[in-house]
């Protein structure tokens, strides 16, 4: 396993250049790890710092995820993103699920789905997907629910789960919710 914690410590076991610690981890089953760094998706075996697979993607974000053998990027450039979802055997894309604009992260596992946000042009948007497939249950924008910027924009840097429900801080700084299971407002 990977000795010691932070940047120094996983550049030195890795061999990965200092681009790719400055951005989060996810660690999976076997000791694989999953790292971004620009570009650029790496896999690696943590035990001995062996590249698995890598490859090449549009600018990341800091949060991933690895959940049943996949692995969840969000990426996305200045005018649109997607959440990847990546096989952590193969590193082939298993699905990709495009996204008006950025996806900065707050991605979670709940009851067989991904949900995640995303900063719509529009105003913010939570998005629900079967993890494993990428099929959208469920999305809801602004737009969609008829509702003032002020309830999803930019919404979602981070929202976080808990007893049925993603909470999120929107752009006026309140908490807001809404249940994990409808993405309705609570």
């Amino acid at each position: 396993m990977l000795q010691g914690t932070g940047a120094a410590s996983i550049a030195a076991t890795t061999g990965l250049g200092s681009e790719f610690v400055t951005t989060s981890l996810a660690d999976g089953p076997d000791g694989v790890v999953l790292t971004m760094g620009g570009e650029t998706t790496v896999a690696f075996d943590a035990s001995n710092g062996d590249e698995l697979w890598s490859t090449d993607s549009e600018y990341g974000w800091n949060q991933l995820l690895i959940y049943d053998d996949i692995g969840f990027v969000p990426r996305s450039n200045s005018d649109a993103g997607a959440v990847v979802a990546y096989d952590m055997e193969t590193g082939d894309v298993k699905w990709e699920g495009d996204l008006d604009r950025t996806c900065p992260g707050g991605l979670n596992i709940i009851d067989g789905h991904i949900i995640y946000a995303s900063n719509e042009s529009s105003g913010g948007g939570i998005y629900r997907r079967e993890y494993d497939t990428g099929e959208l249950d469920r999305k809801i924008t602004t737009e969609s629910e008829g509702l003032g910027k002020e309830y999803l924009e930019y919404a979602v840097l981070a929202p976080r789960y808990a007893d049925g429900s993603l909470y999120y801080i929107n752009n006026n700084g309140d908490v807001m919710s809404v249940f994990a299971e409808t993405l309705d407002f609570n």
